[in-house]
């Protein structure tokens, strides 16, 4: 009987083992939630085990990295972002997101199909993917940016909105002149 028992726990642990073998915890970000990743897929779960959201990604990126308060997500090689409670902010379908917050604006550019746009934390489009180029905002003394389209050059406010279309040969630094 002894020697059922054992064997009987030794099936047991082995079969705990296997599963944990497929189910693979990653990360954890505040004890939030938890990026579990299960066979080439991720998803989130809660502190309790209950899913938030089902693996369905190629891969989640650690919560709060690039000035962001949630997550980005890739899946078939498009990004997106998901909040903490995983609800998705923006479905992946943008060849890159960088981080935000980085040149002097405060949501984030994406590219895709190699054109530039702008979007906000709430992952609102402030700008589509339109422009060949964004520079940096506030550079050249112009608190805005300048854009590039199809060779020529405009300036666009932090709202997204065209102060000058992109019909310029080129543009200088403000105040550069005198």
């Amino acid at each position: 009987m002894n020697r059922f028992i054992s064997v009987l726990i030794v099936i047991t642990l082995s079969m705990q083992f296997a599963i944990a073998q497929n189910k693979r915890v990653i990360r954890s970000s505040q004890e939030l939630a938890t990026i579990v990743q299960v066979g080439d897929l991720f998803g989130i779960k809660d502190k309790k085990g209950n899913w938030l959201l089902e693996p369905i990604y190629d891969s989640i990126e650690k919560f709060g990295l690039h000035g962001f308060p949630g997550a980005f997500v890739a899946k078939d090689c498009k990004y997106g972002l998901i909040s903490f409670s995983g609800k998705e902010i923006i479905k992946p379908k943008y060849d890159s997101i960088e981080k935000f917050g980085l040149h002097g604006f405060p949501g984030a550019f994406v590219t895709k199909d190699g054109k530039y746009g702008l979007i906000s934390f709430s992952g609102e489009e402030i700008i589509a993917p339109k422009y060949d180029s964004i520079e940096k905002f506030g550079l050249h003394g112009f608190p805005g940016a300048f854009v590039a389209k199809d060779g020529k050059y405009g300036l666009i406010s932090f709202s997204g909105k065209e102060i000058i279309a992109p019909k310029y040969d080129s543009i200088e630094k403000f105040g550069l002149h005198g």
